[in-house]
C-alpha cells in the first residue's frame, strides 16, 4: 500500500494502542507509548534509530521534567524514568482513584504544570478526571465527569486549556487561573459519528488544534474558535496522538492503534498500528518541561 506524499516516513510499530507522541529537545527524541503492548518507544532524532523497552504495566503517557529524566504515567502511578537506562522510580500512587479506571494522556502547560487524565478502562463508566500534579507527589482534580479523558492542549498564550472528552465527541474548552484550576468550560468542538472520536490533541505555531481521530482515519485542524480547517488523511483508521517533534518542530509525529479491529480490518488497514512522520506545512513550537 503505498503513503500518501506527505508521510516522509512511517515506523513499522504495529502498536495495540501507541499513544502519548511527545518531542524531547533536552533528549533531542521523540518518545511515545504502546499502552496495551506496555511498551515506551524512543526515536534519536539524529541517527533515526528506533528502540522500545517493555514494562510489566500499562504505559501511558511520557513528560518532560525541568529537573532532568521524564515523567512516566502508568498504569495507576506516576514514576520518574530515565530513558537512557530505561530505570524508574515511583513518584506518587493514584490511591483514590477507582480501581477500575487507568491513567491515560497528559501535558505540560506553558508555564510548568502538568496534567493528566483517567479513563475508565472498560469505557463503560464516567468515572475518568483531569488532573493537576500541583507539588511534589501531590494531585488535584481540576474536572471530573470524563468516561475517556484524553489531551488537554494550551493555548501559546497560556490562557485556555482544551480537553478532550472522547466518549461524548467534545472538546472543551476552558480558561486557566495562575494555581491551575478551570472555569468557564464551553463546549468548543463537537465530532460528528462520521469524523470518529476525538482523541489525542495539541497545538501548532498558529495557535490552531490538531486532533486525532479514533476510527476517523486521519487529523483534523482547527481554529482557536473551533472552526474545521483541515483534514488529513491517514492509512490507519484508528489515529491516537500526534506531536510536532525535531529541532525546528517541523514534522508531526502521529500514533495510531489496532486494538479491537478484526482480522479483515487489520488486512484492509495493514499500517493500523504504525507511527508515522508527516510534512503538514506547519510548525509547532517546543514544549514547556514540568516544574517539578
Amino acid at each position: 500500500m503505498s503513503l500518501p506524499h506527505y508521510v516522509r516516513h512511517h515506523f513499522n510499530t504495529q502498536c495495540l494502542l501507541g499513544e502519548g507522541a511527545f518531542y524531547s529537545p533536552q533528549f533531542r527524541s521523540a518518545f511515545w507509548v504502546d499502552i496495551k503492548g506496555h511498551k515506551v518507544f524512543r526515536l534519536h532524532w539524529q541517527s533515526g534509530h528506533l528502540e522500545s523497552h517493555t514494562f510489566d504495566e500499562p504505559v501511558c503517557w511520557l513528560a518532560e521534567r525541568q529537573a532532568g529524566q521524564l515523567f512516566l504515567g502508568c498504569h495507576r502511578s506516576i514514576s520518574i524514568l530515565n530513558p537512557d537506562s530505561w530505570h524508574r522510580k515511583k513518584y506518587v500512587e493514584m490511591e483514590h482513584e477507582p480501581l477500575s479506571n487507568r491513567l491515560n494522556d497528559a501535558k505540560v502547560d506553558r508555564v510548568g504544570k502538568l496534567y493528566f487524565g483517567t479513563m475508565d478502562d472498560e469505557e463503560k463508566q464516567a468515572s475518568g478526571a483531569l488532573y493537576l500534579l500541583a507539588d511534589e507527589q501531590q494531585v488535584l482534580p481540576v474536572d471530573t465527569g470524563y468516561q475517556v479523558s484524553n489531551g488537554p492542549a494550551f493555548s501559546l498564550s497560556g490562557e485556555w486549556l482544551w480537553s478532550v472528552s472522547s466518549a461524548e465527541r467534545v472538546i472543551y474548552r476552558c480558561t486557566m487561573s495562575d494555581d491551575g484550576q478551570l472555569a468557564n468550560k464551553q463546549v468548543c468542538i463537537r465530532f460528528t459519528e462520521a469524523m470518529g472520536f476525538p482523541d489525542g490533541i495539541t497545538v501548532d505555531a498558529e495557535d490552531c488544534l490538531w486532533v486525532a481521530a479514533w476510527d476517523g482515519g486521519g487529523l483534523y485542524r482547527f481554529s482557536p474558535q473551533g472552526e474545521q480547517l483541515a483534514f488529513v488523511a491517514l492509512p490507519a483508521p484508528r489515529i491516537t496522538s500526534m506531536a510536532f517533534a525535531g529541532d525546528n518542530f517541523d514534522r508531526l509525529l502521529v500514533t495510531s492503534a489496532n486494538t479491537g479491529m478484526t482480522n479483515k480490518q487489520r488486512v484492509q488497514h495493514p499500517h493500523s498500528g504504525d507511527t508515522f512522520l508527516l510534512d503538514v506545512g506547519v510548525k509547532g513550537v517546543a514544549t514547556t518541561p514540568c516544574k517539578l
